[in-house]
């Protein structure tokens, strides 16, 4: 899947921006809020001669066709911008049904004008004050005549012609309408945003022409909304943008307290949560672009998927800007109501949320129990190397522990009367003499130089089996790269083959018992002795420690100055004298945690990784990629609840049927496939040379909730019984029984919640940092309490 956009796209945006900026101010948008006219023509004018109207038009009926990603980036500017123009319906709507079933008449007649601007046209479809159904629809056409009323037109106040659905000859059907014609009266219709120029309508015996086939209707209805859907979402996402930026700036100048309301951590963890959703929906509009872009079969479910996201990240980003501005925020004055009006209207254009999260959860549904699930790629050469991967899979997958291996639960894998550990390196060794293990690495370090593509590919197709690549997460995630970004060239290629063929077991040596999340406070000590550094200290919750070979490390080597830069970072042999693993017990039972004493263990110098006194920066590479490594394999739960849902009864009925369990199910999809979707954003980031930025704590953070959430609600449609743990009577092998004891520490490790709010916020949205006692002191002048 490419999530990227072409230069040509950007461009597009790009000038789009700079037009927006100078002709569509907030004052611009205001003089059509406050009545001074219908919308604002002279931007509507511009960006028809910047041919914009047509860029989903085809070239012989006068568009210029740039395609649907550059009319996606245009929906975020406009979106940005609160542009008060009839975009959405004349271009998403009216212009998008013309171009999929018009005639070749329809087309030629009025695809050129459209696209030039030169007429507007609204989708009529409302009729009363509940949700219109096929089975409701009253409106109707007989002998190319219509009669009826559509109570709420958005932009049918500016509109020369709509599209109507109405009743045919022999059902639903599409109809087009001159609105300047005959039989034809509009009235205003106070709305919750007055710059959408919303009208009621009133046909008699008006002229319809009919548009596409007649008891098609309805369907051909929910084409165009699946294509207007992505559309609207990217101009969502750019409404939430704008509103974000605006709760951001607000609260770095507004003081209270003696210090801006930004350095308050309910308020920057309330940013965060806004950066968090806007960016979860953000990852699926541009899947869904390329959905709409390449007309994918799963346009629908990837529509959805942007929709039901798009409406709660602009909801949740304008609600709580006006919070963040506190009771400013609720006056006229201030520009938070025009994107609070806006999110509240647009979330309702297209049928409301519940119909979305009701027809999200139909695709989702019928996706899963296709016939056919095998993936397919739309560029030969993907599908070149899918194949050749499926293949090797299945001539060399360890097949026998399939059937155990598919009732691993998180955390605890399963591999029958085999030892897990034994099994998980027989398979990363044969992967890694096959070329298929940490797959974008370079050749030479074990690796096989692939792309990012190629790279999800092969998750895909792994399937079950990567469950046997969990003790090798931290080596291949967090300890390869580092080693990648500070080893000599001799070390990389003596302990990166062993590392990515899972020979040899690496671990991350940071937290103490006194510094988690403050992990520049950590007193394990180094000092240098000739050629050689002396470790002393303890190391806790250091995973797979007690199956390491190696690990990462990081120390003090100077207490006398600040805490972040006396610190520095070597790579450790487990085996060496002086160091001693304990498991630690945990409150799921397992005991993949370890606390980690070093007494007097000596490093030579040679394995010191960055410069002394810089283990800070080195770090930083680490957990970049560990946020985005742990983000990447936690399991949410969301397949199992799929599978479970759709057999468990509950009150006399299938719970798949329940209108809760539906929106539940819906708002769990959405985060997932968003993580899935960033996930992929980031993986191509860093094959363009990049290090996974602080964006990448939203993996984890959102991840660990969802796990924590979502298995609590499952057990409770379960009842009581869901409190059994035995996997051989829990439903699903007590999977997520397992995930609700194991979630605690996936909320923890890797960095807090708190913590991962603390950095979205401050290193992403640029809020004043935290007030901090140690500030300006040397290590050894911090207050410790009694710690």
């Amino acid at each position: 899947m490419n999530l990227d956009f072409s230069e040509d796209d950007t461009l597009i945006r790009d000038q789009v921006e700079k037009y927006l900026a100078n002709n569509c101010t907030i004052e611009e948008v205001r003089s059509v809020l406050d009545g001074e006219k219908p919308y604002s023509e002279e931007v509507w004018r511009g960006l028809a001669d910047m041919g914009l109207m047509g860029i989903n038009v085809p070239a012989e009926y006068g568009g210029v066709e740039t395609g649907y990603k550059s009319l996606c980036l245009v929906a975020q500017s406009l979106g940005q911008a609160a542009a008060s123009i009839p975009f959405s319906s004349s271009v998403y709507l009216v212009t998008e049904a013309i171009v999929q079933f018009g005639s070749e008449a329809q087309k030629r007649h009025w695809l050129p004008q459209l696209a030039s601007g030169d007429i507007i046209g609204a989708l009529a479809v409302t009729e009363g004050l509940e949700q219109l159904t096929e089975a409701n629809l009253s409106s109707a056409v007989k002998g190319g005549s219509l009669s009826g009323s559509k109570l709420a037109v958005a932009d049918g106040g500016s509109a020369d012609i709509a599209v109507v659905l109405a009743v045919g000859d022999t059902g639903p059907a599409m109809y087009l309408v001159e609105l300047n014609g005959e039989g034809v009266e509009r009235n205003g219709v106070s709305t919750i945003d007055p710059t959408r120029n919303t009208v009621s309508i009133t046909f008699s015996n008006a002229n319809a022409d009919l548009l596409g086939e007649d008891g098609k209707g309805w369907d051909q209805l929910q084409q165009v909304y699946d294509r207007a859907a992505v559309l609207m979402a990217f101009e969502q996402i750019g409404g939430a943008q704008a509103a974000l930026d605006m709760a951001v700036e607000y609260a770095k100048e507004r003081y209270a307290f003696g210090r801006p309301i930004g350095s308050f951590q309910a308020l920057k963890h309330m940013m965060a949560d806004m950066y968090t959703a806007r960016r979860i929906a953000e990852s699926n509009c541009f899947a869904a672009a390329e959905a709409l872009a390449t007309q994918a079969d799963d346009l629908p479910l990837a529509a959805a998927t942007a929709r039901v996201s798009a409406i709660n990240a602009f909801q949740l980003c304008t609600k709580d800007n006006i919070q963040v501005h506190g009771g400013m925020g609720f006056t006229w004055e201030f520009d938070c109501h025009i994107y609070y009006r806006r999110s509240n209207y647009q979330a309702l254009e297209l049928g409301g949320l519940s119909v979305w999260e009701d027809r999200l959860v139909d695709m989702i549904l019928a996706h899963e129990n296709a016939s056919d699930n095998t993936a397919q790629d739309t560029d030969a050469e993907h599908q070149a190397f899918r194949e050749e991967a499926r293949s090797w899979i299945d001539q060399n997958a360890p097949k026998h522990l399939k059937s155990h291996l598919e009732t691993s639960v998180f955390g605890k894998i399963n591999t029958g009367d085999e030892n897990p550990l034994a099994a998980c390196k027989a398979w990363q060794r044969k992967k890694a003499e096959a070329g298929w293990a940490a797959l974008m690495w370079p050749k030479e370090y074990g690796g096989r130089g692939a792309t990012p593509m190629e790279s999800i590919i092969w998750s895909q197709e792994e399937g079950v089996y990567s469950e046997l690549t969990y003790p090798f997460v931290i080596g291949t995630g967090m300890c390869g790269p580092t080693m990648i970004a500070y080893a000599t060239e001799e070390q990389k290629k003596r302990y990166l083959p062993k590392l990515a063929s899972g020979e040899e077991v690496w671990c991350q040596l940071f937290s103490e018992p006194g510094s988690g999340s403050d992990l520049a406070g950590l007193r394990t000590k180094a000092v240098k002795d000739g050629d050689d550094w002396v470790i002393n200290g303890q190391k806790i919750w250091t995973s797979e420690a007690h199956h390491s070979d190696y690990g990462i490390l990081i120390t003090r080597t100077d207490p006398t100055v600040a805490k972040h830069k006396g610190l520095t970072m070597f790579f450790v042999d487990m085996r060496s004298e002086g160091v001693d693993v304990r498991p630690i017990k945990q409150i799921n039972g397992g005991s993949s945690f370890n606390e980690v004493y070093f007494e007097n263990v000596r490093i030579p110098d040679t394995q010191r990784l960055g410069e002394v006194g810089d283990g800070w920066n080195v770090s930083l590479t680490t957990l970049m990629n560990e946020r985005m490594a742990i983000g990447g394999i936690i399991a949410t739960g969301v397949p199992e609840m799929i599978d479970l849902i759709q057999d468990l009864l509950v009150d006399n009925g299938k719970a798949i049927e329940r209108s809760d369990v539906r929106a539940r199910l819906a708002e769990y999809y959405t985060k997932a496939t968003g993580l899935k979707n960033a996930g992929v954003r980031s993986i191509n980031l860093v094959a363009k040379g990049g290090i996974p930025g602080p964006e990448n704590s939203i993996g984890k953070l959102v991840a660990g909730e969802l796990m924590q959430d979502l298995a609590k609600y499952v057990m409770d449609l379960q009842g009581f019984a869901a409190l059994i743990d035995d996997p051989d009577i829990a439903v699903g092998n007590s999977r997520f029984q397992a995930m609700l004891m194991r979630s605690p520490a996936v909320r923890i490790e890797g960095g807090t919640d708190q913590i991962l709010r603390n950095i979205i916020s401050e290193r992403v949205l640029g809020l004043p940092a935290e007030m901090r006692a140690d500030k300006g002191l040397a290590f050894n002048e911090i207050p410790t309490g009694n710690s």
